[in-house]
């Protein structure tokens, strides 16, 4: 039996979240098969479940698990022949022995269920893998409209909720949301979000760290309006949240030793001056770029 890969358990979308070297480039299987100029893309073959035609479509690799022998990539392009699955989604593959081309995977007949974790009912996986798939697009603020889709995605996928849906899919939701209007600089919605998102996973490094990059915001903030010394205590309290929930060699933890100024920063009885204030914003601009989901 085959084992499960880590983007059927969790959402994958960038290289870097899985702790691989591109050991893709090396593999005796798909020696050929990438483009001269770009190291990691490739063709994979895609049937038409229903048709039974085939094409073939352009896939950048983004990681490899060894246990399954599957690859995981983003498709390149939309396809002529399959509608279920567009540029920009998740994609699964393997390499049959002697195949001219990689073999997309399938489940259940859809092909986007093969990239992503599962989510329940169908109308809702659907809506949050459209969402995803805005979401990357939308390149981390860089690309605006496709943020605004995504969080029409995300939001619509609420009306989609069933007592089926479990736990970790509305994690999902509620954290991609908060990622994308933090994008947004909506300070306040993004809180929101990833306090509702950590409500479901507490022991979520990447929300936790989230939500402690928005109250960073706000404590340094000089808008008369913002009470940045009640957000600056939020924000000293979510530093102990970090520093006691995770172990001291976590990656959040490692990036405040990093990025840490002097302890009265901490101190909920201290009031801060303006160097404090800059030690918190650099503190807050670290952990903002926390992108590993």
């Amino acid at each position: 039996m085959r084992s499960t890969p880590p983007w059927r358990q969790n959402v994958i979308l960038w290289q870097m979240q899985l702790p691989n070297d591109r050991p893709w480039r090396r593999h005796d299987n798909l020696r050929g098969n990438f483009d001269s100029e770009y190291p990691d893309d490739l063709e994979v073959l895609f049937g038409d479940l229903v048709g039974g035609r085939s094409e073939r479509m352009w896939v950048r690799v983004i990681s490899f698990d060894e246990r399954s022998r599957e690859y995981l990539g983003v498709l390149l392009n939309s396809p002529d022949l399959i509608h279920t699955i567009q540029g920009g989604d998740n994609v699964a593959f393997r390499v049959p022995y002697g195949a001219p081309y990689p073999i997309a995977l399938a489940i259940a007949y859809n092909y986007r269920e093969a990239g992503l974790p599962p989510m329940s009912p169908p109308a809702f996986f659907d809506g949050m893998a459209e969402g995803l798939n805005q979401y990357r697009r939308g390149s981390f603020g860089h690309n605006p409209p496709g943020i605004e889709s995504a969080v029409g995605h995300f939001r619509r996928a609420e009306e989609l909720i069933t007592s089926e849906t479990d736990a970790a899919s509305k994690f999902y939701r509620h954290f991609f949301l908060a990622r994308c209007y933090a994008e947004k600089y909506e300070t306040l919605a993004a809180i929101a979000e990833f306090q509702d998102a950590v409500l479901y996973r507490p022991a979520d490094e990447d929300a936790q760290m989230g939500l402690l990059a928005e109250y960073s915001v706000l404590a340094h903030s000089r808008d008369p309006r913002i009470d940045s010394e009640g957000w600056a205590g939020r924000f000293r309290t979510q530093v102990s949240v970090v520093r006691e929930r995770f172990p001291p060699d976590s990656d959040g933890n490692k990036m405040l030793d990093e990025l840490r100024a002097e302890a009265e920063i901490f101190d909920p009885e201290h009031h801060l001056t303006e160097e404090e204030r800059r030690a918190i914003r650099n503190i807050g601009a670290g952990t903002f770029r926390w992108k590993v989901k």
